[in-house]
């Protein structure tokens, strides 16, 4: 059976990248498609680009984030799944690339797995696809995908899967929007820790684009460090009981390397409102430890400017 697939892309200001992938989309060799392109109200030429693709084939749709909704991808990412009507659901970037075969290859492994979601392999590129860079991770597959996901042993960015739409209903699940980095890591922890059966394509289906106006690749600011610490303690806080030993220590490694990142940036008021809730996540035997610790680094840093080996951090 043909199933509808809602291609949903969210942007700002990307007119100069944007063309190439709604080109990649409408060059799919699976056509029961419809592509949401949800504007984060830019101020380039982006509206003018998209009338051209959505005159020239109705399966595209131009929607512009309204002024009373906060800002940013995940607001847009939500606003085009409420206004999709796909069976299938693939998130995508404004940036990236789309294999020709993607949506066919996908589609079909869903239609007879069962399963709610089938991820693809991704290359990184760098330019232009002349200039490859390599696989984004080499393992997607796992027995334990939550804990792995959160280790790091495998991994995939928004791109690579293609999920079912009633699946994402029935869970409600839907993009953190205080989030500004760590937006898709946060997304796919809490499918993962509804559903652990997924199907997967090792060909590569989608090609990321590495450049500094990425989230991904750009500039860790203070920002999106606490973004990255928030999406982990939330993890931490509310998924404990399915979680193994390493990735409950990769997450605390990782909430310790984000207050120290702060501290790095001389971003004390910030680093300052993340000590209570650091102090608490080894439980009350090492409260008072830890907030001994936390306050000896903190000045530490705002006296000397270093003081990280204090909290013993191995990140890896």
């Amino acid at each position: 059976m043909v199933y509808l697939v809602s291609i949903i892309i969210p942007t700002y200001n990307r007119a100069h990248l944007i063309g190439q992938t709604l080109d990649s989309i409408k060059n799919q060799t699976y056509k029961n498609w419809e592509c949401l392109v949800i504007d984060d109200q830019s101020n380039d030429y982006t509206s003018e680009l998209l009338e051209f693709y959505t005159d020239a084939d109705k399966r595209f749709k131009y929607i512009k984030r309204g002024s009373n909704l906060k800002p940013g991808a995940n607001t847009c990412r939500n606003l085009g799944f409420k206004n999709c009507k796909g069976a299938f659901v693939n998130w995508f970037d404004s940036d990236d690339i789309m294999h020709r075969n993607k949506l066919a290859v996908q589609t079909d492994l869903l239609n007879n797995s069962g399963c709610n979601m089938c991820v693809c392999q991704t290359l990184m590129f760098e330019n232009n696809l002349d200039n490859i860079l390599g696989l984004r991770h080499p393992k997607l597959e796992s027995k334990d995908p939550l804990n792995d996901f959160i280790c790091n042993k495998i991994k995939w960015l928004t791109q690579a899967p293609l999920i079912r739409r009633s699946f994402i209903v029935k869970h409600h699940l839907q993009f953190d929007i205080t989030l500004h980095q760590s937006q898709e890591w946060d997304y796919f922890v809490r499918l993962l820790n509804l559903e652990s059966s997924y199907v997967v394509t090792s060909k590569p289906l989608v090609f990321v684009r590495r450049h500094e106006e990425s989230i991904s690749f750009g500039e860790m600011t203070p920002t999106k460090i606490l973004s990255f610490f928030y999406a982990r303690h939330k993890a931490l806080q509310k998924m404990r009981s399915k979680l193994n030993i390493s990735s409950i220590k990769n997450l605390k490694n990782d909430i310790l390397w984000a207050y120290i990142s702060l501290l790095q940036k001389s971003s004390f008021e910030e680093a300052f409102q993340l000590k209570n809730k650091i102090k608490k996540m080894d439980g009350d035997f090492n409260l008072l430890f830890r907030y001994f610790q936390l306050g000896l680094v903190f000045y530490s840093f705002k006296i000397l400017g270093k003081g990280e080996k204090i909290l013993k951090l191995n990140r890896g």
